[in-house]
């Protein structure tokens, strides 16, 4: 399939919703890997939401954090299932990695073993040119009576220092110190 005019909009929750791409946010992760979506429109300026959209459908939609002469951040990657396994996530990989440039990417993913869809996930992680840290990592619970999750931080810049990833994140993505 041929994705020369795959865009990356940024959009608000409100119009984000109305596209279907909350329902999509709150059935691709779950519960305890997602914020509430009612507070996405009360993040900092360095969170932005932005609609996928391909030949003028929507096809799935980010959240990206973009800390400035750091690193960028995907918080949640989500393509709608008719359009998954047709290399619209890898280009869509392609146009996130082009916006955040010259930044480094960094998500965070299951570790292998924990998901049937893990495995999969780091190596679609991997072929679109993320690396996989060995590093004990936990995502903060996002909100309280959730729990925190064991997951891996990827990034397209394995020199990266994971600990100074993980303080960033928790500090300005969780809210943790």
């Amino acid at each position: 399939m041929n994705y020369t005019d795959l865009q990356l909009t940024k959009i608000s929750a409100s119009d984000a919703a109305e596209a279907g791409l909350r329902c999509l946010y709150e059935s691709a992760f779950p519960h305890e890997e997602r914020r509430p979506w009612e507070t996405l429109s009360e993040l900092p300026a360095e969170f932005s939401i932005y609609g996928i959209t391909c030949n003028g459908e929507m096809a799935g939609m980010l959240t990206l954090w973009l800390f400035d002469n750091e690193m960028a951040y995907i918080e949640h990657f989500a393509v709608f299932d008719h359009m998954r396994g047709s290399g619209m996530g890898a280009a869509a990989l392609s146009k996130i990695r082009d916006l955040a440039s010259p930044l480094p990417v960094v998500l965070e993913v299951e570790p292998d073993g924990t998901t049937p869809f893990a495995a999969r996930r780091i190596a679609f992680y991997s072929r679109n040119g993320f690396d996989a840290y060995d590093y004990e990592y936990i995502q903060p619970p996002y909100s309280a009576g959730l729990p925190s999750v064991r997951l891996t931080l990827m990034s397209t810049d394995p020199s990266l220092d994971p600990g100074k990833i993980a303080s960033r994140l928790h500090r300005d993505v969780y809210g943790v110190i």
